[in-house]
């Protein structure tokens, strides 16, 4: 009675589903999307910026730590630098993801 439920569906062929399901991307169709893309290339390179920037601070923190002995300012430097690093690695994949997932083309 129950058995047709639990039965799993019929298998569709590959070369019957359709690559382009009728879908087209037209990123002119709202007047802010040009703006959207600029803003999100806007964004990326501020982020990037100031990573680099923290990444200079902690470089330069380590250095002196080191010619001064102090093995806090070593330890948080250090740690500066990691972070500014996992940052800059999750901000390249965010956008990355970003141009991939929309077509957006953020000037890089």
């Amino acid at each position: 009675m129950f058995s047709s439920h639990l039965a799993p569906p019929a298998a569709v062929p590959a070369s019957s589903i359709p690559d382009n399901m009728g879908v087209k991307i037209d990123f002119a169709a709202f007047p802010w999307m040009s703006q959207l893309q600029e803003w999100a290339g806007g964004l990326q390179a501020t982020c990037l910026i100031i990573i680099g920037i923290l990444t200079v601070v902690g470089i330069a923190m380590f250095i002196a730590g080191r010619l001064s002995s102090s093995q806090q300012v070593q330890k948080v430097s250090a740690t500066i630098i990691l972070w500014a690093f996992i940052a800059g690695v999750a901000i390249a994949v965010i956008f990355a993801f970003l141009v991939w997932a929309t077509g957006f083309d953020l000037g890089f």
